[in-house]
């Protein structure tokens, strides 16, 4: 039978799967991590791992909390469930787009400029940018599908499947699916779960000092790791409040999804000439207000947005603990 679950093992198993989501990439061959981290070779075999990792992780949770809730119990509480899954993926979106309605309002007014301006690299002392009038102009959906190439970067396909597919799916479920629920069972406090989990998760990105250190220097790879760890542990907390107020794993995921895609905001419409942006200079006041709204549209709707009303109260959705019984978890 499964062992006994309390507060110490969980955090225990918790930073174990961080633990073995991170080594698992250090474990690959040295002729994978001899190539760049953006190979296609190198994205699938770290694919790969962490695929592993998140399957064990899964396996190894349903089995410890199925033989107190029963396997189906489990898997709802780890967020695959039916019931209001509208609502988990519908107002979620609504909401998290809010919150990058900045982001949206330049994808949507750069893509108005290109439809008849193309942006050049021109070279004279340094790379300088500049704009000229296109001969014929862009249809609105190419301009709009320019300017969502330009947010996407340069990058290949196989990178945007690691940021956009591999990324959000595998940490979503050990992160979020196999982690959270894991601690709700052993009785950890919703409250502490909150503010505390993000911590693991910050854990499983600190390894990152070690791939920079080489190629910037110990002093600047820590500066670089402490604000992504910032950010990471913020990301975090979001992400954990979406997955305990919705009980779906999908929101989540598409909050992550929605994260990588956008990035951290660009702010150099605020600069006259010489950058990508900087045609919507004209219009940076009204910009930076779009954000400004924006990001309080989403503090504010976060306490209304994710209301029992819309997904039933918390012990329905993580109805199972350590000692109650399948019967008592299934009519709770």
């Amino acid at each position: 039978s499964a062992m006994a679950m309390d507060p110490v093992r969980a955090w225990l198993a918790c930073l174990g799967m961080s633990g073995l989501y991170v080594v698992s990439l250090y474990l690959l061959p040295a002729r994978i991590k001899a190539k760049p981290r953006d190979d296609p070779g190198h994205i699938m075999a770290r694919t790969a791992a962490v695929a592993s990792v998140a399957a064990a992780s899964l396996a190894w949770v349903i089995y410890t909390m199925s033989g107190t809730c029963g396997t189906s119990s489990a898997l709802a509480m780890m967020g695959f469930r039916w019931a209001t899954l509208g609502q988990a993926v519908g107002i979620p979106l609504g909401v998290i787009s809010s919150l990058y309605a900045g982001p949206i309002a330049v994808l949507f007014s750069m893509a108005l400029v290109l439809r008849t301006r193309h942006p050049v690299w021109l070279r004279a002392t340094t790379y300088r940018l500049s704009y000229v009038d296109r001969p014929t102009p862009l249809s609105t959906s190419g301009a709009l599908w320019e300017s969502i190439a330009y947010t996407l970067g340069s990058e290949s396909s196989h990178v945007h499947f690691r940021n956009l597919v591999v990324g959000p799916l595998f940490e979503e479920l050990v992160f979020r699916a196999c982690m959270i629920p894991m601690l709700i069972f052993a009785g950890v406090r919703e409250r502490t779960i909150l503010f505390l989990a993000p911590l693991v998760f910050c854990t499983a990105h600190a390894h990152h000092i070690l791939e920079k250190a080489p190629r910037i220097g110990v002093a600047r790879a820590l500066q670089e790791t402490a604000g992504q760890q910032i950010y990471t542990y913020i990301f975090g907390v979001l992400s954990g409040f979406i997955f305990m107020r919705t009980g779906h794993l999908s929101a989540p995921i598409i909050w992550h999804v929605i994260c990588n895609f956008l990035q951290l905001p660009d702010p150099s419409f605020h600069a006259p000439e010489g950058q990508y942006l900087s045609p919507l200079y004209p219009s940076r006041w009204v910009l930076s207000l779009v954000y400004c709204l924006g990001i309080g549209a989403f503090f504010w709707s976060m306490a209304h947005w994710t209301t029992e009303s819309a997904y039933g109260p918390f012990d329905s959705r993580f109805p199972c603990r350590e000692g109650t019984s399948a019967a008592a978890s299934a009519s709770s």
